[in-house]
């Protein structure tokens, strides 16, 4: 076991139920890939991308049973394309991001183009479980110009590419910081070298 609690198993990570959301560290724009293989446990396995942050609802592709469920940035818009999927079946989804377009492929066939807001598409990949929602990760890959520039694998539940709950997350060093003046408590008796109060 690693500090997420998760455990890999022949090469794949399960992300339980309720889990909660986990980001990679790194972040991506431009124009990319990404290729996601996963089968689907339970009710959905829920991908983001494009995420920052202090947003609470980037774009988010979810594989389910029977259909792909496209979660616009801010979630109110939602489409649902039917996928040749069933759970328990392993899948592998590609997103091509050009621009602000991002064309879907399950299985090597095209199911879905869609236009995102300008910006929407850059910054940390995600994986997202609520309740109910369970997923088992075999490979998650960016590619850039051709080249894998972001891989994992999943031999391992890997905090060192993955915000994990309960490993905190590296933030830059504040500059300028102001220093609050601290109170003593009232119950502290304070004594001198020389003994006296």
């Amino acid at each position: 076991p690693v500090k997420s609690g998760l455990q890999s198993e022949n090469g794949e990570v399960t992300i339980p139920d309720n889990f909660g959301t986990i980001t990679t560290y790194d972040t991506f724009s431009g124009d990319y890939s990404i290729e996601l293989t996963v089968t689907v446990n339970q009710t959905v396995s829920g991908f983001m991308f494009g995420v920052t942050s202090g947003e609470a609802s980037p774009c988010m592709w979810r594989v389910s049973d029977g259909c792909l469920r496209i979660h616009y940035p801010g979630w109110g818009q939602i489409e649902t394309p039917a996928i040749p999927v069933k759970n328990g079946t392993k899948t592998t989804m590609r997103l091509d991001i050009q621009g602000n377009t991002v064309t879907t492929y399950i299985d090597g066939k095209k199911i879905h183009t869609a236009t995102v807001p300008a910006g929407e598409t850059q910054g940390a990949l995600g994986i997202r479980t609520a309740l109910h929602e369970v997923a088992t990760y075999d490979r998650l890959a960016v590619i850039q110009n051709g080249k894998v520039i972001w891989e994992d694998n999943f031999d391992s539940a890997d905090p060192e590419k993955w915000t994990f709950p309960g490993i905190p997350t590296p933030k830059p060093a504040i500059s300028g910081t102001t220093v609050i003046e601290e109170y003593k408590p009232v119950a502290v008796k304070e004594i001198s070298k020389n003994g006296k109060t």
